[in-house]
């Protein structure tokens, strides 16, 4: 259960980050300042990355140091793209630089990347249906066995010489469900 609001978040995040993203290049681009710029991604966007963004400007406005309010940031978005963000912009608050370029280039590498893993996805689509199908033809067998022959079911769900059947074929699934898994792990 914590895994799936996990990779919710991650999912919201990937969606908003970009949007974020532009919406900073537009207002660096109009000579806004770096905190101005964070103010108006927090209130144009309502999303958690529009939240998170009026979180750092709130904090920055109030004097907090700002090497503070992206750590804590970091601490809510741990994700790579987002580590490339808060260097860049903690390396212009220090040293200044061409603010807008570098976002543009983490914009665009994070839309690459972006495209290669729905890329990834619709290539996979195909073995991740296999799984499914391959998965669910045991249980639809037994299914058939229950009405096609009773005899048989009740073999091999309640006597003991038809247990091994079952516990044949359960491992047996288990084991290739583990290797479809992992084999699905090693593309991604």
């Amino acid at each position: 259960m914590l895994q799936i609001l996990q990779n919710k978040r991650e999912n919201e995040f990937k969606d908003g980050f970009p949007d974020a993203l532009n919406l900073l290049i537009s207002a660096v681009s109009a000579g806004d300042s770096i905190t101005h710029a964070i103010d108006f991604v927090g209130k144009k966007l309502d999303n958690v990355v529009g939240h998170e963004f009026k979180r750092i400007s709130e904090r920055l406005l109030i004097g907090e140091a700002p090497e503070q309010v992206l750590k804590k940031s970091c601490q809510m978005f741990p994700y790579t793209e987002y580590f490339f963000f808060v260097v860049t912009l903690r390396a212009n608050m220090n040293r200044g630089g061409q603010l807008k370029e570098i976002l543009q280039r983490i914009n665009r590498i994070m839309f690459e990347s972006y495209a290669i893993n729905k890329k990834k996805f619709a290539l996979t689509s195909e073995s991740r249906a296999s799984a499914k199908i391959v998965s669910a033809i045991p249980v639809i067998f037994i299914v058939i066995l229950k009405f096609i022959s009773p005899d048989n079911f009740d073999f091999v769900m309640y006597e003991e010489a038809g247990k091994p059947i079952l516990y044949y074929v359960v491992i047996s699934e288990l084991i290739g469900l583990g290797i479809i898994r992992m084999l699905m792990k090693s593309v991604g």
